[in-house]
């Protein structure tokens, strides 16, 4: 199966410098990438620990990533081409 992760990999924006225009960001690794590989939801994504500053040149586009209600023990209520995380993915 092929995944939107094997052409594109997803970051949260922690800051943005718009002097230098860069920003902060912190990685997800989409669960394809894991040990689940072709087990995984292909809208799961795991937050990794992982940081870099990057050209605002370096953004292709936008994807929404919700956080997993624990609550009710399922996904967030998402459009098709939304993502969801519940955990912190640990190299």
């Amino acid at each position: 199966m092929l995944y939107l992760s094997d052409a594109f990999r997803f970051a949260k924006i922690i800051h943005i410098d718009s002097e230098d225009q860069t920003m902060h960001v912190q990685w997800y690794e989409h669960s394809s990438k894991t040990v689940m590989g072709e087990i995984c939801d292909p809208r799961e994504v795991f937050l990794t620990e992982i940081c870099d500053v990057l050209d605002f040149r370096c953004i292709v586009g936008k994807a929404t990533v919700h956080s997993y209600d624990f609550v009710s023990g399922s996904p967030p209520a998402m459009s098709r081409h939304d993502f969801y995380c519940k955990y912190v993915f640990s190299l």
